[in-house]
């Protein structure tokens, strides 16, 4: 059996990507998607003596992460509340450059600005495609494209297995239809 040290440097080592990138699917900004998935990561390593092999490593380490974001949401209304609004110009000016999704995932730094437009307008459509899903087959498909295969989504989501094939077909489906065959929705 490896020790905790192992499991954590293996978990590291298999889901960083997927839990930095849950987080900035989330709208976080780069570099508190780095602090929330160490924190993810800190938490794991304290609470890794008492798992008790109830669900997948995987499903267990993503319940940590969705508990540190909602509770971030939770401060972020709080303090909404209390601020006054700032218009949408000030908040983000133009020349503010958006992060590239490809700095993370690698891919060329050589794009040219025509191909950094239509890659920003393919991610909105996606967007705002995903946001025209049903809360249930969003979450289904977003867990999916993270890589977590259909049991940990079941166990993670508390439904069965069966509704998660049932709310993923359905997503894709209704992807295509809202997005056409430009963009693959597939996973393989």
């Amino acid at each position: 059996m490896a020790s905790n040290r192992e499991r954590l440097d293996r978990l590291s080592r298999d889901r960083y990507r997927s839990i930095f990138s849950f987080f900035l699917r989330r709208g976080f900004p780069r570099t508190e998607c780095y602090d929330l998935t160490q924190e993810t990561f800190y938490r794991a390593m304290q609470g890794l003596g008492g798992f008790r092999d109830e669900a997948s490593e995987t499903t267990w380490l993503f319940r940590i992460a969705r508990n540190l974001w909602l509770n971030k949401e939770r401060d972020r209304r709080r303090l909404k509340r209390r601020r006054p609004e700032v218009p949408i110009e000030k908040a983000f000016p133009e020349e503010q450059e958006i992060p590239d999704r490809r700095d993370l995932f690698g891919g060329s730094e050589e794009q040219s600005p025509e191909e950094r437009l239509l890659q920003r307008e393919q991610m909105k459509r996606v967007r705002d495609a995903l946001e025209k899903l049903p809360t249930q087959r969003r979450r289904c498909l977003v867990l999916r494209l993270e890589e977590l295969k259909y049991r940990e989504i079941a166990d993670l989501l508390g439904i069965s297995l069966q509704a998660v094939r049932s709310h993923l077909s359905q997503a894709r489906q209704q992807m295509r239809e809202l997005l056409g065959d430009e963009i693959d929705v597939d996973d393989s």
